[in-house]
């Protein structure tokens, strides 16, 4: 055991590194969700910019809404429909 006290000034050096490292480690977090999912860095930048913060989201979508996507294009909507195939086989969610 250390000093009476000295735990407190650990811990709140602790504190002090954790805040200092936090937006360090979540720098890019917000992709971590598409990764390993088959989608490019473009398309997971055009997508976390348009706010889609899931891929699942993508499966709920109508194939209008897909192609409203800003920065979203034809190599893009590849690699979308690629994955929707994968989940929803067929059934597309055609309007």
């Amino acid at each position: 055991m250390g000093k009476p006290g000295s735990d407190l000034a650990g811990r709140e050096r602790v504190i002090a590194l954790a805040k200092v490292l936090s937006p360090i480690v979540h720098q890019g977090s917000e992709q971590k969700p598409f990764q390993n999912r088959g989608f490019s860095e473009r398309t997971i930048k055009a997508l976390v910019d348009c706010s889609i913060d899931a891929p699942e989201r993508l499966l709920f979508m109508t194939e209008r809404q897909l192609q409203t996507i800003p920065g979203v294009g034809k190599a893009c909507m590849t690699e979308i429909r690629s994955y929707r195939q994968k989940y929803l086989g067929s059934v597309q969610g055609a309007e």
